[in-house]
């Protein structure tokens, strides 16, 4: 379970399939390419990202948007994380990426903390999609924004 804001609480939701979520994540059920193709082993039984009671609140809210927030996904598992508005789905992605720094607790993306020294190892190993299409970075739709990084690293 993951406490968000408002007193809300939410399940995560683990999947086979997905269709129609906004915010989904897939992982390779052996390995994980970063940078200049530099290929990560990962082992099934150790989680790839991990929250350890993560908790985080914005300067101009009195309410945690994550409140000890914990979560564990594994190579090959897909999740769908659903919540309503301003229960703190954006906050947690942009945990991953190290947009943002937690208040308390640890975020971990294949078993390192994520930290100034390896910042720009975490951002190439984890994508952000804009849930608003007009809001992409490179390209007109979200499928060929997602594909810009490993057509640019020459992955097929």
């Amino acid at each position: 379970m993951i406490k968000f804001s408002k007193g809300i609480t939410k399940q995560l939701f683990i999947t086979a399939s997905l269709c129609r979520t906004k915010c989904a994540v897939h992982i390779n059920q052996t390995h994980a390419r970063i940078g200049s193709r530099q290929r990560i082993n990962m082992k099934p039984d150790t989680p790839v990202i991990e929250l350890k009671n993560t908790s985080y609140f914005y300067a101009s809210s009195k309410t945690k948007a994550l409140d000890d927030a914990s979560l564990r996904i594994y190579p090959g598992e897909k999740i769908a994380l659903l919540g309503a508005n301003g229960a703190g789905k954006s906050t947690l992605f942009k945990h991953l990426n190290g947009i943002l720094k937690p208040a308390s607790g640890q975020v971990l993306i294949n078993g390192k903390e994520i930290s100034r020294n390896n910042i720009r190892e975490v951002r190439q190993t984890v994508g952000i999609v804009f849930q608003n299409p007009d809001d992409q970075i490179l390209a007109p739709t979200v499928e060929q924004d997602v594909a810009f990084g490993p057509m640019n690293m020459g992955l097929p």
